[in-house]
C-alpha cells in the first residue's frame, strides 16, 4: 500500500532504504487510478523528495533513484552516482537505440528505462527535476507509469515563478 516510506519492490529483504519524513513511497502492489490535471503555466519541481527502489527489467539488479526538486529552467537531469556523478539532461539529442527501453547517454554514462518516469512527470506537469540514479536503469515497479504518478503528486507540486515556456 502506498504511504509514507520508501517504493520497496524488491528481490529480496535485503535491499532496502531507510524511509524518513521527506520522503515518498511507491509500492507496485495495488494501485488505484491517477486523475491527472492540467500543468500549470509555471515552471514546476516536486515539493519534496521521492526515493524509488526496485528492480530493473533488463538488468534483474536492484535500482534505486531519488527525484529531489531543481532550481528553474533546470528541466530533467539524471545524475549517474555511480559513475562519478555524470549528468545526463532528459532531451532528445541524448536519446539512443536501446532494446525495449529509453535510454539516455551522455559521455560515456547512461541512464536506462526512463520512459515510464518520463511519462509520469509529463503528466502531472513536473518539469524541473534532478534524479539521482544509483545503477544504470530505473525501477520497473509494476510495469507501468501509475506508481510514479501517484506518488510524485502526492509529493506535492510547487509552481516557481518562472513561466513554462512552449514550442510553438
Amino acid at each position: 500500500p502506498c504511504g509514507s516510506g520508501l517504493l520497496q519492490h524488491h528481490l529480496s529483504t535485503e535491499h532496502r532504504l531507510t524511509p524518513t519524513p521527506t520522503t515518498s513511497v511507491i509500492s507496485a502492489r495495488s494501485v488505484p487510478a491517477v486523475t491527472v490535471t492540467l500543468a500549470s503555466p509555471r515552471l514546476s519541481p516536486l515539493a519534496r523528495p521521492v526515493a524509488i527502489e526496485g528492480v530493473g527489467l533488463h538488468s534483474g539488479t536492484t535500482a534505486r533513484a531519488v527525484l529531489r526538486p531543481a532550481p528553474p529552467d533546470t528541466g530533467i537531469v539524471f545524475v549517474s552516482l555511480d559513475r562519478g556523478g555524470a549528468e545526463i539532461p532528459a532531451e532528445h539529442r541524448f536519446a539512443r537505440g536501446g532494446s525495449l527501453a529509453t535510454t539516455l547517454e551522455r559521455a560515456g554514462s547512461r541512464v536506462e528505462t526512463v520512459e515510464h518516469l518520463l511519462s509520469a512527470l509529463s503528466g502531472i506537469g513536473i518539469d524541473n527535476l534532478r534524479v539521482d540514479m544509483d545503477g544504470r536503469e530505473m525501477p520497473i515497479l509494476d510495469g507501468s507509469a501509475a506508481p510514479i504518478a501517484q506518488e510524485t503528486r502526492s509529493a506535492g507540486v510547487v509552481n516557481q515563478r518562472v513561466a513554462r515556456r512552449y514550442l510553438s
